[in-house]
C-alpha cells in the first residue's frame, strides 16, 4: 500500500515553489486517479502483449467462483478488467471422502473452436469434465459445458486512492487537517511509489516523462513467477 498522506506531503514539498498556498484535496485526488489509471492500463497492456504479470499488478489479482449460464457464458464480477485463467471445480472420491479439486480449462482462439469441436480425441466432453473456452471482446464462453461451477482468476480494477481534509477556523486562520476516515491509501505495492509520484508530478506540469519511461521498463522486469501454481 502507498499512503495517500505520504504521497501528498512529498508532492507538496516538491511543488512548493509552484503552490505557495494549499493544494486542495479534490485536485490532488484527481491527479492520483489519473496517475493510477495510466499505470494500471500500462501493466494490463503489458500482460496482454506478453502474458507476463508484473509484480506491480499483484494487489489486483483476484479470484471469483462463478456458475456459468446454461449456455456456457461466464459473467465476470463488476470489478473485472482482464481474465488470467479459467478453471472448474470437480469432485474426486478416491479415499472414500469427496474432495474438491480445481482443473484448468483449455483456452482456444475463436478460429480454433470449430476444429477442436470436431477433434475426436481433444474435443470437449462434459462426461469427462473436459472443456474449452474462448475470450473475445471481454466475453468468456465455455463450450460443451452448460452450467458448471468455474473459478476465474482475473485482474480487477483498482480502488483508487483519494485524500480528504477537514477545515477548521482558529485564531491564526484556517487550518486543514488530514481526514483519514474519508481518504483511501493507494493499493499499489510500495516499490511502485516512485512511478506513481512522477505520474502525479506530471499532472502539475513537472517534466518527469523520461523517468516514468525508465520506471515502467524496470517494473516490467519484476514479474510474478507463480502463475503455473495459481488456481
Amino acid at each position: 500500500m502507498i499512503s495517500e498522506k505520504v504521497l501528498y506531503d512529498k508532492v507538496c514539498q516538491l511543488l512548493k515553489k509552484q503552490f505557495k498556498g494549499f493544494l486542495n484535496g479534490e485536485d490532488f485526488t484527481r491527479s492520483i486517479q489519473t496517475a493510477e489509471l495510466e499505470a494500471f492500463e500500462h501493466f494490463v497492456t503489458y500482460f496482454e502483449r506478453t502474458q507476463r504479470i508484473a509484480d506491480a499488478l499483484l494487489p489486483f489479482i483476484a479470484r471469483a467462483d462463478i456458475q456459468s449460464s446454461p449456455g456456457g457464458e461466464v459473467v465476470p464480477p463488476s470489478n473485472y478488467r482482464h481474465h488470467i485463467r479459467l478453471s472448474h471445480k470437480i469432485i474426486v472420491n478416491t479415499t472414500g471422502e469427496p474432495q474438491v479439486k480445481i482443473r484448468k480449462i483449455r483456452y482456444a482462439a475463436s478460429n480454433q473452436v470449430e476444429d477442436m469441436l470436431d477433434d475426436y480425441i481433444d474435443r470437449p466432453d462434459k462426461t469427462r469434465g473436459k472443456y474449452i473456452y474462448t475470450y473475445e471482446n471481454g466475453k468468456i464462453q465455455l463450450y460443451e459445458a452448460g452450467s458448471i461451477l468455474t473459478v476465474l482468476r482475473y485482474i480487477r480494477t483498482p480502488v483508487f486512492g483519494k485524500i480528504a481534509f477537514t477545515l477548521s477556523e482558529t485564531e491564526n486562520g484556517i487550518t486543514y487537517t488530514h481526514d483519514a476516515e474519508n481518504s483511501n491509501a493507494l493499493e499499489w505495492p510500495e516499490h511502485v511509489y516512485p512511478l506513481i509520484e512522477n505520474l502525479v508530478l506530471e499532472q502539475f506540469g513537472v517534466e518527469t516523462r523520461e523517468q516514468i519511461i525508465q520506471q515502467y521498463a524496470m517494473l516490467e522486469k519484476q514479474q510474478y513467477m507463480d502463475m503455473a501454481k495459481m488456481n
